[in-house]
Order: structure tokens, then sequence, then C-alpha cells
């Protein structure tokens, strides 16, 4: 049995979908974004040590299911708009710090907030959409969200590899995405 969706005007329906969208969106890239500049943050953060390359990604989904865990609660006693937003700006502060990391324990302290932002992203946007949309019309749109986490998931590597086959340092995709989480 379907619950019916909250009473919403179509403007805020909107609003909080395409936060949502967003949000997915970004937290696709900062997924991929990493793995995209590997051999440049081996080199230069990790001096070419895999064991402690190896380490990012793992702290980073600490701080991704930390957040996960207790986004709900936060956002059941906040609202899920605010936590959404929440998430977005620890991804934002998480890719401009990893950015400007000149030191390996910077770089861990930079994925696990990148993982957190990505925590509160990922499970409060598609709960906001179940709560607002409801039967056929909710189906659709938790399948427009994963095109925007798919979008994402490509625009992340794409763009990295391809600041860097134009010869920009690897810091930049992360400058870059966190200025554009901001906007």
């Amino acid at each position: 049995m379907t619950e019916a969706p909250l009473t919403t005007s179509p403007r805020f329906r909107r609003l909080a979908a395409a936060s949502a969208f967003s949000s997915l969106f970004s937290f696709a890239i900062t997924v991929t974004i990493i793995p995209a500049a590997a051999n440049e943050i081996l080199t230069q953060l990790c001096h070419n040590s895999k064991a402690d390359f190896g380490l990012i990604y793992p702290v980073w989904m600490i701080g991704f299911f930390t957040c996960v865990l207790i986004g709900g609660r936060y956002a059941d006693r906040r609202g899920k708009l605010p936590v959404l937003a929440a998430g977005c700006v620890l991804m934002a502060i998480g890719c401009a710090m990893f950015g400007r990391a000149s030191l390996y324990y910077h770089a861990l302290a930079s994925a696990f907030v990148m993982g957190a932002g990505g925590g509160f992203s990922e499970a409060i946007a598609m709960a906001l959409i179940a709560d607002i949309f409801g039967g056929s019309r909710r189906t659709a749109m938790m399948n427009v969200a994963q095109f925007f986490f798919a979008a994402g998931a490509v625009a992340g590597p794409v763009t990295t590899t391809s600041l860097l086959a134009a010869g920009y340092d690897w810091r930049w995709a992360f400058i870059a995405f966190s200025c554009a989480r901001q906007s």
C-alpha cells in the first residue's frame, strides 16, 4: 500500500524536486571525481603509496555511512530541505578542501567531509521525492532522480579527465566542482 504524498503546492514540489535532483547529480560527481584523478592524487598526495591512496575511498564511505544513519533523524527534526542543503554544502566544502589539500591527512579529512555531504544528500533526496509525489508520479520522479545521478557519474570523470588532458592540475576539478555546488 502506498502512502499519499504530502499536500504541497506545485511550486514547492518543483523546488524540492530540483533540489533533490541537483543534490544527486552533485553526489555522483563526488563519488567519481577522485578515481578520475587517481594517478595525480597517488603521486602528489599519497607519494605513490597505493595503500595510502586505497584509504581515501573507505574514509569517504565512513563519512557517507555516518550521515546516512543520522540524516533521517535530523530531517525529521529540521525538515528535509535544510538537511539536503547541508549535504550540498558539505560536499562543496569537502571538494574545496580536497582541491587545496597539501598533505595526505588533509585529503583524508576532505574525503570524510565529501562523503558526509553525500550521505545526507543521497538519503534525504530520495525520501523527499517519496514524500512529495504519489503513485505512478512517484515512480517516474524516482527514475528521473536516478537519471540525474547517472548524469553526474558521467560528468565528474569526463570533466576531470578533460581538464587533465588540457593541461590543468587535477586540483582545478575539485575547486570547480566546489564552486558549482554553491551557485
